[in-house]
């Protein structure tokens, strides 16, 4: 015992503790420093382990330099008897060489060497743009696209089954950080038609594609599955089978190992987390599981589609069956939510709605990622409340969710919020994952159209055209950004033409076109679907102010009407809507001669919805908010809105504003002439080259 009490106290005696104390709190603020260094960098999560590992070995020999230098300065009284046949001292000969090698000034320098070795490795990823897991980095990650499954049976059932398990796979994938995972929207288009891989990897933007059948047989499921790298000459990486028993655990095995072999083959990192949360069964009930895979097929086709009225159903009848399935209800959560976002159906009901069952979802699973997202667009929709629905997507972003619509959702904020090339690169993400989807490209293109990157906006909605030339909205979109922006009344026409030869043109650009010719006698020969508001204007053009007197008192009364449906207690109640009615009420006022009531009432509208609150409508409001001022004799007020616009980068110019039949009366005001003359920093180009 009393070797053991030496030992410690020699260890006492040299400062050892104070050096083992010193070197551990030393180590964990350098561990501090690589974490921040790797996280802010999107470097691999496996640095850290290396600068551990650096540490660990560096903490015997910094204690054994300690030993050995507090060795060296014993006193004379302390050292042993020297040797009486050479006159030295074999223990202090022995101390002063290693006192040689382990000084402090080696340990120093070693431990410099070590972290100039991490740091070079470091440096070296971060410059190849290899990112960590989970990093969005738009360019280096392993695109993958999963072909939609295969039934090998017979029945509608199987066939929901595979596509439904296709739709799943997809969703564990993207929790994948080191894999883009092209989404659902676009690889259903190669259901029914495969075609050449090469291609659709090209048109997908895929590196890597899995193909897979799905059958059902009994009590067993046996899964097919080959990736194949259409990068190389001879692509085809591994196929292989899978044969379980039927139970939802097994069918997250097989998910599990797809991942693996999907991330060994690709040299994608998997990390062990990811690995776990790919392979965790959501349920253990096969039925609610089932009826659950059939909902994700109906939730697919979009809220204005009468089939995703069945998707809900199924996703109540998958958590009757299971009350503790936390992934149906965060998919019920979402489609109520985007319901009520697209359709603007059912009012705030729809929302609330939302709500509960995403919080029933976090009840069970806290880190339930679409529950997160659920509530993201129920703050966003419900409130404009945008701080806290970002809060909720950075909550999915965490718990490993990558999807197309994560990113979307965070474009849609960022943009209303003014930081606009923030917003560009969530929407060129979302269009990575989902680049045949017209509806994602509009809005890339009226987010380009925000920020003011007018010619990129006309690109991007040809682009759509191109992809989707059914989708009415990407040529009203080009068409708006065409006149009303750019004030190109030539291109708006050629938009205008390609809608009619898809079908018809609206009314409303027919209008558009008449009034901006100042063929105001046009646009009363069209109709009633014109909108009483433009009627009256150019009744006003051509037959004064008197003609259109009375029909400006039944459209105060109309406008008020539709103020009051919005301000209903059950009505969605966006900031942005309710500001645009009252523009509406405003001007109606000024032009049946309520003029106090509407220097009230666009008062309140800009109040509602500065720009600072909404840097996508905002803009809008405040050039309806001129018009108003224009109405009511007060140029200078007008002008200076104006003017205030063109001062943002929202996509207005002014050449825009200098064809615009609506400021004929302020048109010979110094300010305005001013302001009109064509700045060169403004993006007016149509020129169809990026």
């Amino acid at each position: 015992m009393s070797d053991l009490d030496n030992f410690f106290g020699e260890l006492r005696r040299r400062s050892i503790w104070q050096v083992l104390g010193v070197y551990l709190a030393g180590s964990w603020v350098a561990l501090q420093v690589v974490d921040t260094i790797v996280e802010s960098a999107s470097l691999p999560t496996w640095l850290p382990g290396m600068a551990l590992v650096f540490l660990v070995i560096g903490l015997p020999v910094v204690l054994a330099t300690a030993f050995v230098q507090e060795s060296g300065a014993v006193g004379e009284g302390d050292a042993p008897a020297q040797s009486v046949t050479t006159g030295t001292n074999p223990a202090r000969e022995s101390a002063s060489g290693l006192a040689r090698v382990l000084t402090w000034k080696m340990a120093v320098g070693g431990g410099v060497a070590a972290f100039t070795m991490w740091g070079m490795v470091a440096t070296v990823l971060l410059f190849r743009g290899d990112a960590r897991p989970g990093a969005v980095d738009g360019g280096e990650r392993v695109a993958i696209a999963a072909l939609p499954f295969a039934s090998a049976g017979a029945g509608d059932d199987d066939e929901s089954f595979a596509l439904g398990l296709h739709d799943d796979l997809l969703t564990q994938l993207s929790r994948i950080g080191s894999m883009r995972v092209i989404s659902r929207t676009s690889v259903m288009r190669y259901k029914d038609n495969p075609g050449n891989l090469r291609e659709i990897a090209r048109e997908l933007g895929a590196h890597v594609i899995l193909e897979g059948s799905v059958q059902r047989s009994g009590n067993q499921i046996h899964l097919n599955a080959q990736l194949i790298d259409t990068r190389e000459e001879e692509g085809h990486l591994w196929a292989e089978s899978f044969d379980r028993a039927l139970t939802v655990e097994n069918i997250f095995v097989i998910q599990r190992e797809l991942a693996g072999r999907i991330a060994e083959a690709t040299h994608a990192t998997l990390t062990p987390q990811e690995s776990e949360e790919v392979g965790r069964a959501p349920t253990e009930n096969l039925e609610a599981y089932t009826i659950y895979l059939q909902a994700n097929n109906y939730f697919a086709s979009g809220p204005r589609s009468p089939d995703f009225d069945i998707a809900l159903d199924l996703y109540r009848k998958a958590v009757e069956e299971d009350p503790a399935f936390s992934q149906a209800y965060a998919r019920l959560a979402l489609a109520l939510a985007s319901k009520a976002e697209v359709t603007r159906e059912g009012g705030t009901e729809l929302l609330e709605d939302a709500r509960r069952e995403a919080l029933l979802a976090l009840a069970l699973d806290p880190e339930n990622p679409e529950a997160h997202l659920a509530l993201g667009q129920y703050h966003y929709s419900a409130f404009r409340d945008y701080e806290a629905a970002l809060n909720e997507i950075s909550a999915a972003r965490r718990a490993g969710l990558n999807s197309a619509e994560v990113h979307h959702n965070l474009g849609a904020i960022q943009r209303r919020q003014g930081n606009f090339d923030a917003g560009v690169a969530s929407f060129e993400e979302a269009v990575r994952l989902n680049p045949l989807s017209g509806h994602y490209l509009e809005d890339l293109a009226s987010t380009y159209h925000g920020a003011g990157r007018l010619s990129d906006a006309v690109v991007t909605f040809r682009r759509g055209i191109t992809l989707q030339p059914d989708l009415a909205t990407l040529y009203s979109g080009l068409f708006q950004t065409a006149l009303f922006s750019m004030g190109d009344v030539e291109l708006a026409r050629e938009a205008a033409r390609e809608m009619e030869a898809t079908g018809s043109v609206p009314i409303w650009v027919r209008a558009s076109l008449a009034w901006y010719d100042r063929d105001f006698a046009a646009i009363d020969e069209l109709g009633t679907e014109v909108g009483q508001g433009m009627r009256l204007r150019a009744l006003e053009r051509t037959e004064g102010p008197a003609a259109a007197r009375s029909g400006w008192l039944d459209e105060v009364a109309a406008s008020r009407h539709r103020l009051a449906e919005v301000r209903a207690p059950q009505e969605i109640r966006p900031p942005n809507r309710e500001a645009s009615l009252l523009a509406e009420l405003a001007y109606a006022l000024a032009a049946a001669g309520e003029e106090d009531e509407a220097r009230d009432i666009v008062a309140e509208a800009l109040a509602l919805l500065p720009v600072t609150r909404d840097a996508m409508d905002g803009p809008d409001l405040l050039v309806g908010a001129a018009s108003v001022y224009v109405r009511l004799d007060q140029p200078d007020e007008a002008v200076r809105l104006l003017t205030e616009v063109l001062a943002g980068t929202n996509g207005f110019t002014p050449e825009a504003l200098a064809v615009d039949p609506e400021w004929d009366p302020i048109r010979s005001h110094p300010g305005f002439i001013a302001m009109t003359r064509p700045s060169s920093g403004r993006d007016t180009s149509s020129s169809p080259d990026q």
